[in-house]
């Protein structure tokens, strides 16, 4: 039997139909010291050490490590981004030294916005630290390579589907009428934490630019960017435009996927997408940049553009909107694709890996 402690518990539900789906004889167990506030930061560290300490003392010898992102000390810490690659290596350290083997899942290569003072000196020792790393894609590698990370010891498991995730209880038209939305509109959405990297500007930008008559653009998710809040205030002004700038409840995700035609993600850099993902289970194309595990989703599914070579947004956005036959037809390549990323052979092929490593 292989027992793994599993950090941190995101809010994403990624981790749990993962690691729900593992065999009987996969333990794992999560954990769950994140502080939610930042008072409480403060004592991450001693909280997340004695965790460490008693897993061992319980007979845990796996860690599987997925976000760096707890390790970050608040701004209110002077010095808290060098800090935090201090306290960032010393628990890569400190894992390793208490014995027990290191699984790391490379969501970020390296972090969209910077973490600490050495983002990339953190990834490469992690990279060296882990016995195994798992990545979602083959341009995940690619992206190590060009880093200078180790991409020894490298798993290849595809990010799992979100299908029957949320719950589903609205037709199209009642969910367009519940938004504001009309039937006859073609509606284009971004969902999603809303963040500088993911394109959002560039979205608005590119939906401006064109005049379709029913043209509608939704955007949902929350954002913590002061920037970037000034912006997407300045786009409600548009009554073509719906902004939803907070954070979206479970049982809320359903009612903008069932209203949307298509949705846009325009990132900007991107290594792993559970966004994309999401829009594939709920069966709707995806605009989106050929770049990181986005290169694996079939031209089928959507529309996938060079942002160096191909049309602009704006008249890609255009052309699909006018045509929902085509967009309809790539609606259910999409269902289809995210069909074959089910859990339980993804679970399978991270058993063997927890197996292989509890044996040594």
């Amino acid at each position: 039997m292989a027992q793994v402690l599993v950090f941190p518990r995101d809010l994403n539900p990624y981790q749990n139909r993962l690691h729900g789906a593992l065999p009987g004889d996969i333990t794992t167990r999560y954990i769950d010291v994140l502080p939610d506030s930042r008072l409480k930061a403060l004592f991450f560290a001693p909280r997340l050490l004695a965790a460490l300490l008693a897993g061992r003392m319980q007979g845990f010898r796996i860690f599987h490590l997925h976000w760096l992102y707890p390790f970050s000390l608040p701004k209110i810490v002077p010095g808290h981004q060098y800090l935090s690659m201090l306290q960032t290596l010393f628990f890569i350290r400190i894992v390793r030294l208490l014995g027990y083997r290191l699984v790391w899942t490379v969501h970020n290569v390296l972090p969209h916005e910077q973490q600490t003072s050495d983002d990339r000196r953190v990834a490469r020792y992690l990279a060296a630290s882990a016995a195994v790393k798992i990545v979602h894609s083959t341009a995940s590698v690619t992206q190590m390579e060009a880093a200078g990370l180790d991409t020894n010891n490298l798993q290849i498991i595809p990010h799992g589907n979100y299908i029957g995730v949320y719950p589903e209880h609205l037709t199209s038209d009642a969910a367009r009428a519940q938004l504001g939305l009309q039937p006859a509109d073609r509606v284009i959405l971004f969902f999603g934490i809303i963040r500088p990297h993911k394109g959002v500007e560039q979205l608005l930008t590119a939906f401006g630019e064109q005049k379709l008559p029913h043209a509608r653009l939704v955007i949902a998710g929350a954002c913590n960017d002061p920037a970037l809040r000034k912006t997407l205030t300045a786009a409600k002004k548009d009554a073509r435009i719906i902004v939803h700038d907070h954070h979206i409840s479970d049982d809320d995700v359903a009612l903008y996927y069932r209203a949307c035609d298509v949705v846009c993600l325009p990132f900007q850099a991107v290594t792993t997408s559970g966004s994309a993902l999401l829009a594939l289970s709920f069966g709707k194309p995806l605009i989106a940049p050929r770049a990181g595990a986005l290169l694996d989703i079939p031209a089928a599914a959507g529309i996938l553009y060079n942002p160096e070579t191909d049309a602009s947004l704006a008249k890609i956005i255009r052309n699909a909107l006018s045509n929902p036959q085509a967009l309809a037809a790539a609606g259910k390549a999409a269902g289809a694709y995210a069909a074959t990323l089910g859990q339980p052979v993804i679970a399978g092929k991270t058993a063997e890996i927890y197996r292989t490593l509890s044996a040594k």
